[in-house]
């Protein structure tokens, strides 16, 4: 369960009797994972996994520029 620390000051965690965790220190606004609920953290719901940012895209090329021969206004040869 994944908990942060809200309570503006450093916890020290006393893991439960019988378990073979070692007690540790937890800053304010840290978060762990951790499998049993913290006195003064709050669980973080689990969310999606967030998207890697995208390659950051190529400067747009300028449209090239194409000459058309004029057309006469009969359809047949300009010269």
């Amino acid at each position: 369960m994944l908990q942060r620390n809200i309570t503006g000051y450093a916890l020290t965690v006393q893991p439960p009797d019988g378990s073979h965790r070692d007690p540790f220190d937890l800053a304010p606004d840290e978060e762990i994972d951790y499998p049993d609920p913290i006195a003064g953290c709050a669980a973080i719901p689990p969310g999606p996994d967030p998207e890697p940012e995208p390659d950051p895209k190529p400067a747009a090329k300028p449209a090239a520029k194409t000459s058309k021969p004029a057309a006469t206004a009969d359809g047949g040869d300009p010269a």
